[in-house]
Order: C-alpha cells, then structure tokens, then sequence
C-alpha cells in the first residue's frame, strides 16, 4: 500500500473532464498506461465518477483523444447521484461484484409498504402514549393521500439512516429532546419502520437498494484495501457525503495503482481559514469547502498532499481567487478591505468579472426571458454551448417553455414527473373521474384529452360527443346521483333541446352530437361500473386491484388506438407501464383505499417517477442541476435563481426528525445543503469564462432575498454602496458596475420582447349594427341591460353568443330567489294567509321546492332558516294587505306593441310577479326581491325601470283587457331576504320622503324614452355602448371580456 494517499485536485477554472482524460492519458494519474500503444491499455481501470451524465460525457472525451479504435475504461456513477439515477446502482454497474445480495426492491413496492406501515400505525397509535396531546395523531396521517406523501418522507429519511449507518437500537436509545412528545412518536416510529423494512424484504428475498448500494461499495473498498482486485482505481469528482462512498476513496486513495481527484479543492486560502471550516468547536457547514474538508480528514491528508492538475486561464484564475477570498469563513472577512485592495491593485477584481454579467429581474417571469436570451445569445457562434444551472425548477420550466417560443427544445438533465406527461396527465384525470365519475368538472377534463376515444369512436366523433354532454347535461347547476342517473337525465335533456326555454347553444346541437353522446355515456357507465367492482361492496380494496381496474379502464378509454403504438408504446407510456406492473405486483395486499381516496395515492405514486428528456433536444443548450455543474463545461453558463431559499435552499422541515435528534443519532444538519450548494455556486461561476448570475427581486409578487453568495460576492468584488442610484463615479466605472451593464443589456432585450407601451389602447366599444339588426323584441328585466351595458344586448340578441353556465356551478342566490319566487306565487295564488297554520304551508311549499330543485342537502340546510324567517314575515305582509284588495294576480305574462319611427314594431314583454286591483279600482304592481331593490333614485333616472315600464304596459291592458285605462296607484319592492328584520316593502309611489316615483307620468316617461331609445340605436344616431352606465364599477358582466373592458376601463392588470 501507498504510504500517502495519492491526491489532485482540479480547480473550478480547468474543464474537469478534459483534465481527467489528458491526466489519465500522460501517466500523471497512475503512471504510464500505454494508451498510445495499447487498445487495450485502459481497459482494466475502474473510474468512478457522480453521475450517469457525467459519465457520458467522460468517455466522449476520453474517445475523442484517440487516433484509433480503444477499449474505454469501466466507468461507474458513485452515490452522490440524485435518486433516479442511484436506482440504477448495483442492478448494472455491480452485477459481478461480490457481496451484492438480493436484487434491490422497486421504489414503488418500499413506497407502497411504507404508506401502509404509515395508515397501520396511524390506526393503531395508542392516545395512551400521548395523553396530553392526543392531536399529535394528527400529524403523523390523515388521509391515505397524505399517508403516500409522507411515505415518501420516510423513504429519505430511511436512506439517510441506512447511509449513516443508525440502527434501531441506537433510534431506541436516542432522546430527541425535552418535553417534546411529538418527536418521541416519531423516533419509535422510526424505530418500527427501520425493523419492519429489513423483515419484509427478507421475506420477499430483496434487498433495499441503499443499502445494496452502499454494501457493493463497501465490499469492492475492502477488496481495494486487501489487494484482492486486480487494475487502476480512479475516484474524481466526488465530495464523499456518503459515508460508504468516503471508504472507497479512502481506499483508493491509498492502493499503490490508484488516485483520487477532487472537485475544487481550495488551495489558495490559508492554512488557518481552512482548518476552520471543519473545526469541531465551531464548524462552518455553509462554508463551499466543508464537505472536501470532512473527506480530508476522513483521508487522514492535508492539502499538501494534494497536487494540483489543469490550468485556469487568467480570467477563471483571478475568479477563483475573488471567490475563495469572497467565501471566507466569518473570522477572516475582517481582512476584506486590505485584501480588496491588493486584488484591485493587481488587477483581479477586473479579471474575475471579466466576461460575467449581472442581473437583476424585476420578478421571475422576467428573470426567466432574460435567462432565455443569454442562453439563445450564447449559442449564436459556431459550435457554441450554454448551459443554465439553478436548483429553482419553476425558473427551470419557464425557461424551458420561453425557448420552446423560437422552436428549441432543451434537455433538462431534471427530467420530469410522470403525472406531468401527457400519458400520466391521462392517468390522473382518468383517476379523478373514476372516484367520481358524476362529478362534471372531472368529466370534461377527461373528455376533453386528446387521446380519449371512447366505443372505437374517431376523434371528430368523440370531440362532437363531449361538447353535446358538457352542453347538454353538464352546464350549470350540477345534477346530483351516480353516472347512470346523469344518463336518463341527458335522455330528457335531449328531448327538451327544441324548446324554446332550453339553452341556445343545446338547440344548435344535431341530432348526431346527441346521438354520440349517449354512446359515449353509456360506455362511459360501462367503464365506471367496471372500475367500481375492484372496491367490492365496501368500496375499499388495497392498491394493486385499484390500479389493476384503473389499467383496464385507460385501456377503454383509448379504444381506438394500438395498445403498444400509444397507451403504452411510447416512452412516457412504457414508464407508465412499469409502474403499474410494479404496483400491481407489490400492492396486492397492503395501503387499503377507498374510491375516492385512490387519485391522491396513484398521483404520489406518479410524481415519484422521474423521465427522462427527450430525445430531440438542442444539442448545444442544456439545463443542469448543480452536481453536472461540477463536471461538465458550456463557453456559456447561466446561474439562476441565486435567491435565498432557493440557491441555497431552506432547511425545510423534517417530519420525523429534528435538530436535536440528528445530533443525537450523529446525523449530518440541514445546514449541510447549503454548503454542497456553495461548493457548486463556487464550480458554477468559477468554471466558465462567460457567466450569467441572476436573480428576481419578486417572486410570485412577494419580495426576495438575494442569496447568501450574491451578498458576499457583492460585498468583496462590488461597490460599498448597494443603491446604484448612489453610485459614485468610480463605482459607475468598476467592474461589478461593468457586469451589471453587461447584465442590464438583457433585461432592456426582455423588456423590450413583451412591451406594450407603443401598443394602441382599445376604445370603449359601441357598435352600431345595421338597423333590420337591431332586436325589435325586448323585456321588461332587460331593458336594465340596455340602460346599463346596451353592449350586453348586442353580444346576446344580435350576435346570438350566450354565456355557457359554470361546470358544476354551485346553487346561487340566483336560484335561492327563483325558488322562493316559486313557493310565494304558489301560496299567492292559492294559499289562505288567515288559515293559523299558513306560514308551515308556505315553509312546507318552499321546502318542497328546495327538495325538488337538486340542491345538495348542505345548502338546503344552511338556506332553510332565512326562508322560515321570510316566510313568516310574509304571511304578516299580506295579511296586513288583503282587506285592500279585490283581486290579485300572479306571474302574469304580458307583451305591448309599439310602433317605431321606421315603421316597424317594437315589443316589450314581460312577467310581472304581482299585480293587485285594489277595492277602489287601482292597480298595484308588486316585485319581489330576495336581494337589495333599486333605489328610488335608480328608478326615477331610468335606470331600473322595470316596475314602472310593467305599470305603463298594465295601463294599456297588456296584462289583462280588464285592466286597461286602471289607474296604477303603487309601485312595490317587497324584500323577502329572510334577514332577522323579516320582509318589508318599499313603496315607491309614496308621499312624505324624497325621490317619490309618480305612478302615472314616470312611467309614461320611461316608455317613451324606451321608444326614442329603439329609434336611435336603428336610426344609428348611438351605438350599443360597453358598460355605459354600470350599477357598480367592479360588477363583472357577461361580456366585458369580449368587450375587453380590461383594457380600455383600467389598462388590464399591472405586472407582479
């Protein structure tokens, strides 16, 4: 064995990969290997590096510097890797190796096991144990769906405790603090998990795939130690955070054919700054060198035993050293002022900041366009790369979908959750509606993929169908039952399409649309019912039968398409595949769940399997996550989303162990994180000559931090003054000031893509059709419309668009006072408001009508008491009323004809609620409202003319012959708003107060500016104006999105 350990390190300014193989080639690594004689000659060593990708990219270098065809060496990934690639460990790269044991168990088979030993013990969790606080049951699940989520939880902690090594002895022994109950339930529930994990997998002859792992790379570390391998050993890249994988670099480090190389090990601070990162007494876990100085230790090796490989050019070398002076562990900073100066003086703080460029976004919509136009820009000489690197994966996306706009696809080396597909997208609404299948919002979004082709129907056929059902059953009020009664609905629906009362937009269906919707919903039923029978009678199953009918039910849903072209043929379709194997195998027993239960769990499940880009990418534009950051190089990085939070990440919350149990178990602190992302930043920005460092000051309209490395890098390399308002000369003309330029070059190119300031503004819209266009039929409750927003009567009579109702639109106060209409007409009419029991009869009426309307009970429930007060408060009214009057009448229909000034007629129709003849002859025209009535005020400008246009239309007989020539002596609002006030009415005709409405010349006046309204709009003289006199400036009309009231009332919303 080698008496010391046979160390290098490249800095961050040297190509990592390129050092590697030009290091490896020359003998500097493990001495001559005869590459250039010998195909064979590195065939026999064993390089170990992070990743997969980092892998790839390595042996294309590796193949590029041979003039002949070679064998390449064995390259393995290590255990930094993310998750989706550690799977892969050992089932491929230690196949031979000894020691390796059980194949690893499936990700989805230890998340299924682990949500169900979660449900288990929440079930079984004795309140004995917390007598106290017996709420904690709480927190450790509540609904299968949360069970699955924690599950995964618990998946990383298990990980963490099998690397580190904690058994449940000591998890039994460790005391997570004082008068903390939680944390005791969680510790012994760690303990359960920690035994029961290793006891099924004995039982299924599988081995958990962490701790395969790190027993593969044990083994093949002894085997290294003990000299019982042949070959040249290579570690390169690597921090060691894992502790198995610190063995093996430890062993290789000291076996006489092997060598170590570290990722930017600082070798130019002093002695003291770095001893102090990793000092016992007061480490420095943020610090970027932390992780490399516990491996020193850990190597028994002081950074003089550490030579050296690669060269920095001048720019990245100077950077290096503003970086490691601009990281400097809180003690040394107090040198800053002398060290700036000397850097200044020679020059480095312009070289270090040479070629970078600074921005500063005003939010993250905009952070991500400019990133795009660096990234865009960067690539425009020949075989130029850029490459972004930002833990932040919405800026990730928004990036990704921003370069999508000029036709280039990018490879996201993050990937993406299989529930984001377009195959598992299908899964998880096909999902949603199978737990509730009468529910319409999860229907039309079933419908409405692409690829539903229900009964072998082409997708014309199926597009007509799914409108016909949104159309004709779905809109408005939803419908309560099971699918099957949605079904004979729909049939009545559709025998009802002619009718004049039915929904425009239902008449315009054909007879096919509705003939294709009924194959579709009872194919519809077919499949429900199907997926149903997996619960049994008690609805509940475990989670291999639910995703076995789920399976079978997308299989229908795409009837029409080659089971292995599409559903399951494609990439996406085939992860989507494996999984359901796998949860059909592993679930057949265990996580029982209901119906509705089963779209949360299978969604979980989904998100925890992560594809890989597309094949088609750009092959000169990438975005990386920050281990490839280390390896790999662009001419062009960008480093996004350098807020606090983001880059370096929060500690985020452990739901099963906190600070003082990690201590106690010797487990590494959150705080780790923030130094591996340092070292990154440090990799990031120091490897590339042009780098791009941004950041958004809002996001998601919320003010940001800058990150921690921003602010240090500021404070050494930037002026002292943060304002830039503030600036002096000299600062205007410093480096940090140059790169802000270099950086605000971009924002004024974002800016300038979406800007909208030389865009024209849209006037108020008031059209003008021709005049055989304009309605000659209008009633009495629209002629508010045409007052307040003729624009409404334009879109609705002339252009023929009326609004679709809500899907599953919740009962409104619209419907509440339809009914409560309904049940006072019906007493009205019949009713004896003397009898003792009337106002039980009105209740008995309105309740009978609330039962029949297809309201949820709920809302029934919470409407029931307001309508109780009403009614009694009605029955009070009209008993106080009756003795004045001879006859009276309900829901009257009636229309008045009136000649126009080009000959034509115009009709005014309408339905009054109640008109009563009075003893002495007159009329009085009553409106009820369940709602605030218009204003006196409102009535007399002409602005709510309903009542007085019916008084003026009931004068001239059009309600009843009998009435013509009546004096109309009242107006009425009567408010039954069931308020503890009760009902009360408001006569508008009466004297003593202000604004009184003359009964017989204001609506004389009203009708005939109704007439010289007609003529004008067909006459041209004005127009059907948007919102011309709107009752309150914030009421959101059917319309004003086609009228784009937005933009020409308030100039649209205003950015974040």
């Amino acid at each position: 064995m080698a008496a010391r350990p046979n160390l290098f390190s490249i800095p961050p300014g040297a190509p990592f990969l390129d050092a590697l193989a030009d290091a490896l080639i020359d003998g500097t690594l493990v001495g001559d290997i005869g590459w250039r004689t010998d195909p064979l000659a590195v065939a026999d060593v064993a390089l170990y590096l992070p990743t997969r990708r980092a892998a790839r990219a390595f042996a294309a270098a590796l193949a590029a510097r041979a003039d002949r065809p070679a064998i390449l060496p064995r390259i393995i990934p290590l255990g930094d890797a993310d998750e989706a690639e550690m799977r892969l460990i050992g089932d491929a790269d230690f196949a031979d190796d000894a020691g390796v044991g059980a194949p690893a168990a499936e990700p989805a088979e230890r998340l299924i096991f682990l949500a169900d030993l979660v449900m288990r013990w929440r079930k079984q969790l004795d309140v004995a144990i917390t007598p106290a606080a017996p709420e904690s049951h709480a927190l450790i699940a509540g609904a299968p769906s949360e069970a699955f989520g924690l599950a995964a939880d618990l998946t990383r902690v298990l990980d963490l405790l099998t690397s580190e090594g904690v058994t449940p002895a000591q998890l039994d022994a460790a005391t997570p603090g004082e008068h903390d109950r939680y944390w005791d339930i969680s510790r012994r529930f760690l303990a359960i998990a920690t035994q029961a994990w290793p006891l099924y997998l004995d039982a299924r002859g599988l081995s958990d795939h962490v701790a395969r792992r790190d027993r593969v790379l044990r083994e093949r570390a002894r085997q290294i130690s003990e000299g019982r391998v042949g070959g040249l050993f290579i570690a390169a890249g690597s921090t060691g955070t894992n502790p198995a994988t610190a063995e093996l670099i430890a062993a290789i480090a000291r076996h006489p054919r092997g060598a170590v190389v570290l990722p930017g090990l600082d070798l130019i601070s002093s002695d003291a700054s770095f001893a102090s990162v990793s000092d016992e007494a007061e480490p420095h876990p943020g610090h970027p060198q932390a992780a490399l100085a516990h491996l020193m230790k850990t190597l028994a090796a002081a950074r003089d035993d550490v030579k050296p490989l690669g060269r920095s050019c001048r720019i990245l070398a100077a950077r290096e050293r503003a970086l490691a002076e601009a990281m400097q562990p809180p003690a040394f900073t107090t040198r800053w002022p002398e060290t700036r100066e000397e850097a200044r003086r020679a020059g480095d703080l312009d070289r270090a900041l040479a070629g970078a460029a600074i921005i500063e976004a005003d939010n993250d919509r905009e952070e991500a366009l400019a990133v795009s136009l660096a990234l865009r820009r960067a690539i425009r000489g020949r075989n130029r790369t850029a490459a972004l690197i930002t833990p932040d994966r919405a800026l990730a996306e928004r990036v990704g979908v921003t370069l999508a706009r000029w036709g280039i696809e990018i490879d996201d080396s993050a990937g993406r959750a299989l529930s984001r597909s377009r195959h598992g997208a299908l899964a998880a609404l096909a999902a949603q509606w199978l737990a509730t299948p009468a529910d319409g919002a999860a229907l039309t979004a079933l419908l409405s993929h692409p690829n539903i082709a229900i009964a072998g129907m082409t997708h014309e056929a199926m597009k007509r169908a799914a409108a016909a059902i949104d159309i004709g059953l779905l809109r408005g009020y939803p419908p309560l039952g099971d699918l099957t009664s949605l079904r004979l609905l729909f049939s009545t629906r559709r025998g009802l399409a002619g009718a004049w009362s039915a929904p425009r937009a239902a008449r315009l269906l054909s007879e096919e649309d509705w003939t294709q919707a009924e194959i579709a919903l009872d194919a519809l039923i077919a499949i429900e019912q199907s997926f149903a029978a997996a619960g049994g009678a008690s609805g509940r199953a475990c989670v291999g039968p639910w995703v076995a009918a789920h399976r079978t039910a997308l299989i229908a849903l795409t009837a029409d398409r080659d089971e292995e072209s599409w559903l399951f043929g494609e990439p996406d379709g085939e992860a989507l595949r494996d999984l359901f194997d796998a949860l059909i195998a592993a679930g057949g027993e265990r996580a029982p769940l209901s119906r509705a239960d089963y779209p949360g769990a299978i969604k979980r499940l989904m998100d925890s399997v992560t594809l890989n880009p597309p094949a088609r990418t750009h092959p000169r534009i990438a975005i990386w996550g920050l281990l490839e950051a280390r390896l790999l190089r662009a001419d062009t990085i960008v480093l996004g989303g350098l807020n606090e939070t983001v880059w370096p990440p929060q500690p985020s919350p452990d739901a099963f162990l906190n600070r003082a149990l990690r201590m106690a178990l010797g487990l590494p602190l959150p705080e780790r994180r923030i130094g591996q992302t340092a070292h990154d930043f440090v990799a990031a920005f120091g490897g590339a000559e042009n780098a791009v460092l941004t950041r958004a000051k809002k996001s998601g309209g919320a003010p940001t931090v800058p990150s921690r490395f921003w602010q240090r890098l500021a404070a050494f390399a930037g002026p002292a003054e943060r304002d830039r308002e503030k600036w002096s000369d000299a600062d205007k003309t410093s480096a940090w000031a140059r790169a802000v330029a270099r950086g605000d070059s971009y924002l004024r190119l974002a800016r300038a893509l979406d800007d909208a300031s030389r865009a024209t503004p849209v006037e108020r819209p008031h059209p003008a059709p021709p005049p055989d266009l304009v309605p000659r039929r209008i009633s009495v409750s629209r002629v508010e419309t045409l007052v307040r927003d003729p624009y409404a009567i334009h879109a609705r009579q002339i252009l023929l668009l009326d609004p679709l109702r809500p899907l599953g639109m919740a009962a409104d106060a619209a419907l509440r006072g339809t009914l409560i209409h309904d049940a006072v007409a019906r007493f009205s009419e019949k009713g004896d408001p003397f009898a003792e029991d009337a106002a039980e009869r009105l209740i008995a009426m309105g309740e009978g009508l609330f039962a029949d309307s297809g309201v949820d009970r709920e809302r029934i429930f919470f409407w029931l008491p307001s309508f109780r007060r009403a009614a009694r408060a009605f029955i009070g009214w009209e008993r106080g009323r009756r003795g004045a009057i001879a006859r009276l009448a309900t829901e009257q229909q009636a229309q008045l004809d009136l000649a126009l000034a080009d000959g034509s007629v115009f009709t005014l129709s309408g339905r009054a609620d109640r008109i009563e003849t009075l003893n002495d002859g007159s009329l009085a025209i009553i409106d009820f409202k369940t709602g605030l009535p218009p204003s006196r005020k409102e009535v007399l400008r002409g602005l709510s003319p309903q009542l007085t246009l019916e008084a003026a239309m009931a004068a001239r007989g059009a309600f009843s012959p009998a009435q013509t020539g009546a004096r109309v002596s009242s107006l009425i609002y009567v408010r039954l708003s069931g308020a503890r006030s009760g009902a009360f009415d408001t006569d508008l005709t009466a004297s003593g107060g202000k604004d009184v409405v003359d009964p017989q010349t204001v609506p004389e006046e009203h009708l005939r500016k109704l007439v010289a309204r007609m003529n004008a709009l067909i006459a041209g003289r004005i127009g059907f104006t948007s919102r011309a006199a709107p009752k309150f400036v914030d009421d959101e009309g059917d319309y004003d999105h086609l009228a784009r009231v937005a933009e020409w009332s308030r100039g649209g919303d205003e950015d974040e």
